[in-house]
């Protein structure tokens, strides 16, 4: 592979992007930063198309996702306090809606491909363990799928009914937790 040089693109959050990614159909660029910002970017040039949030009071918003229809992004913010909850943004319109509460941070939500749930990374105050959650869209029917030791993170999609995820549980059901291996689960309906 050639060596080259990075350019930078924009300068987009005042030096201060934390977070991006790409729409499915690859037309669309969605940013967050430290401060809260999100914002959304055209992918064939990147000028930015608007200026979706900016809370400005350092709430993160991290972990951004689009929708498989690109009608949504969802991401995990302390904009609520101090515990990342699960939020939803509609494009259009800019309105944001949490989508979890309570204890334990909640991390790295990742939409199934009908669109139709939500998985996410619970870690529990302890942080010595966490599992991996799915919900509803409309943050619904919560539940845990993992429910083990191990810490289970950073889920994705396979199919509308089959994830991959990180855990340090091992063959025995430990949990080692130095070492991080790809597992994937058929979720039960």
């Amino acid at each position: 592979l050639a060596t080259r040089t990075p350019r930078r693109t924009v300068n987009a959050h005042g030096n201060n992007v934390f977070d991006l990614t790409y729409s499915a159909d690859g037309a669309l660029v969605v940013s967050g930063a430290r401060n809260g910002e999100i914002k959304l970017w055209d992918a064939d040039g990147f000028g930015e198309l608007a200026e979706l949030s900016n809370d400005n009071d350092e709430r993160m918003a991290f972990s951004l996702a689009f929708s498989p229809d690109g009608r949504f992004v969802v991401f995990h913010s302390t904009r609520s306090g101090p515990v990342a909850q699960i939020f939803r943004m509609e494009l259009a319109s800019g309105e944001v809606t949490q989508l979890t509460t309570g204890p334990g941070d909640k991390r790295t939500a990742s939409w199934s491909p009908d669109g139709s749930r939500i998985a996410f990374h619970l870690e529990p105050d302890d942080d010595l363990s966490g599992d991996i959650f799915v919900m509803n869209v409309d943050g619904s029917g919560r539940r845990n799928v993992t429910g083990d030791a191990a810490i289970d993170g950073h889920p994705s999609w396979i199919s509308d009914d089959e994830i991959l995820f990180d855990s340090t549980r091992d063959d025995d059901g430990e949990s080692e937790i130095a070492n991080k291996e790809l597992y994937s689960m058929v979720l039960a309906t």
